[in-house]
């Protein structure tokens, strides 16, 4: 899968180059104000989405192995999905407090995608207007911290509610949770993760 990840990213990086040149070179010949220079910049905004979203990807299929830091791993997650959070009307409360420098298994990206999708799924099916995740630290622990990740949809007449997440959401996340060393529990209201997470001065006596 991550191998044809990386061919379908490099085989499209190419030609969004050129289309992205063309774009920006077009906007040179367009008069100010007028209807093809709006109809440029819109396909210049396309050809900058879809570049990010490529980047996204490729950097999925290059952080599979290894450790980094807490904070760029949620960061390159949120990255990837930030147009859907954005067609979802999805807000996203980040708070890693002190522990974000801790160094985690770059597969928990994966993890982190599958419950987010798995949330803006239930949002859907909910109707909602609005929706906000949210990922706090829970606790911590020598070589571990535990997450909380939660959802609340809105509705049209600003009633909040927690969301669930599907079964089988959970097991794909919990599969790769447990391949990295971590537990996860669902309830009603929210996911809890205990992963191993350590300090960069710990990182290999950890990995042997």
């Amino acid at each position: 899968m991550l191998e044809l990840i990386a061919i379908f990213t490099h085989d499209l990086s190419n030609p969004l180059q050129s289309i992205t040149v063309l774009c920006e070179l077009g906007l040179d010949d367009v008069a100010e104000g007028s209807d093809d220079q709006i109809r440029a910049e819109q396909c210049l905004e396309a050809a900058q989405r879809m570049r990010a979203i490529l980047q996204g990807l490729g950097g999925l299929s290059r952080h599979t192995e290894g450790f980094s830091a807490l904070a760029d791993v949620v960061d390159r997650a949120n990255k990837l999905l930030v147009r859907r959070f954005d067609r979802h009307n999805t807000s996203v409360d980040l708070d890693l407090g002190n522990l974000g420098g801790r160094c985690v298994a770059r597969g928990f990206e994966f993890a982190l995608l599958t419950i987010w999708l798995g949330y803006l799924s239930a949002a859907a099916e909910a109707s909602a207007v609005r929706n906000k995740l949210s990922l706090r630290i829970s606790g911590t622990a020598p070589g571990r911290c535990s997450l909380r990740i939660a959802s609340e949809a809105s509705d049209s007449d600003n009633h909040t509610e927690p969301l669930e997440l599907a079964q089988s959401y959970a097991a794909r996340a919990g599969a790769i949770i447990t391949d990295l060393g971590g537990t996860l529990q669902v309830t009603e209201d929210c996911v809890m993760l205990d992963i191993p997470a350590v300090v960069p001065d710990e990182l290999s006596k950890y990995a042997q």
